[in-house]
């Protein structure tokens, strides 16, 4: 399936393609299960197989999320650092061409309608941010691989952080569903719209077939 996608993909002119590599609870008991090695073994065999398919690595991007809280993701802090230290030295060593880190379920003082309490157990330190955590893992002296990154970044922290060399590239998601004018307002220096109509804003299909998808208003300056 995911040979095929890609295949397609490259079919159609894709530059290259993003696997998003988030979830982490696993009761496997087989090769794929167990270690931390074994936990990730998918989707290092996965970008291994895909990068000869499109041409190289560098054509690869792998999105992950360590302090995710959705589809049963959760796990400890210490199993996180361990998990994703690994993951992500693996993928740097394969010359993948991009490494998005998401920051959804991180505790980086800005609420939004994802945000979602941890549980005892689960917590995380105050203010930590798994970007600037495992961020020089990516962005060191000779790594050819960029750093991307997403959720809840302003346009001026974003540039902030691209000069300090501490990230390449910004990602930007659900802002784009109720910002319909997001480039003109980011030319202009327009704030982002928020999104108030709470967190279970799905697409359909409802009664009108554009509700919640393409029915946002433009700013009006």
């Amino acid at each position: 399936m995911y040979r095929r996608s890609v295949l397609l993909a490259k079919k159609a002119g894709f530059d290259g393609i993003e696997l998003s590599c988030s979830g982490h609870a696993n009761k496997r008991t087989d090769a794929y299960g167990g270690s931390v090695d074994n936990r990730c073994r998918f989707i290092l065999e996965l970008v291994d197989k895909v990068s000869k398919d499109f041409g190289g690595p560098e054509f690869i991007g792998v999105k992950i999320c360590p302090t995710d809280t959705l589809n049963d993701s959760m796990v400890t802090f210490d199993e996180m650092q361990e998990t994703y230290t690994y993951l992500i030295k693996a993928l740097v060593d394969r010359k993948v061409g991009f490494i998005t880190i998401c920051r959804r379920g991180a505790d980086i003082g800005i609420e939004t309608e994802l945000s979602s309490s941890r549980p005892e157990g689960f917590l995380l330190p105050p203010g930590y941010d798994p970007v600037l955590d495992f961020g020089g893992l990516i962005k060191f002296p000779g790594s050819t691989t960029v750093l991307m990154v997403n959720q809840d970044y302003g346009i001026e922290k974003a540039n902030q952080l691209v000069k300090e060399g501490k990230i390449d590239l910004l990602q930007i998601g659900r802002p784009f569903i109720y910002n319909p004018d997001l480039v003109t307002r980011i030319r202009k220096g327009v704030p982002f719209a928020k999104n108030d109509r709470g967190g279970s804003v799905y697409y359909g299909p409802y009664r009108t077939p554009d509700k919640n998808y393409n029915d946002w208003p433009s700013a009006t300056a």
